[in-house]
């Protein structure tokens, strides 16, 4: 009987210690990530306000369709507004954006990470 609660204990505590690294591997990845994540917005957003096209080349996926709310100021109504993958390289290319670095007050968080998709909202000044 002793013997058995030994082993019991002994497989338990090995099944916590197993647990424990999975979970520290996992932490590590997340952490890589969630940097990775972080950096794609950054090169986004910073790369739409100073015209870096290849910025948001390396961060934006080629069949992207943008929907952005617009408030119009005639109606008080909301819009929204389309842009493709295209258009917004052709938008930083023109610099519609611009802003200089200071004016950007760009603010990063990471809302979720699951499997491989992530959700990240971007505040800025515009």
């Amino acid at each position: 009987m002793k013997y058995l609660l030994k082993e019991s204990l002994l497989t338990i505590t090995l099944l916590m210690l197993s647990h424990t690294l999975t979970l520290a591997q996992t932490g590590v990845a997340s952490q890589a990530d969630s940097a990775a994540i972080r950096q794609t917005a950054l090169d986004y957003i910073d790369g739409f306000y100073s015209g870096d096209v290849a910025r948001i080349e390396k961060a934006v996926h080629q069949d992207l369709n943008k929907a952005t709310p617009r408030d119009l100021q005639q109606t008080g109504r909301t819009a929204l507004a389309y842009t493709t993958y295209s258009g917004l390289v052709e938008f930083t290319r023109a610099k519609a954006g611009a802003l200089d670095d200071t004016s950007r007050h760009i603010k990063v968080s990471i809302l979720n990470i699951e499997n491989e998709v992530s959700n990240v909202k971007i505040i800025s000044a515009r």
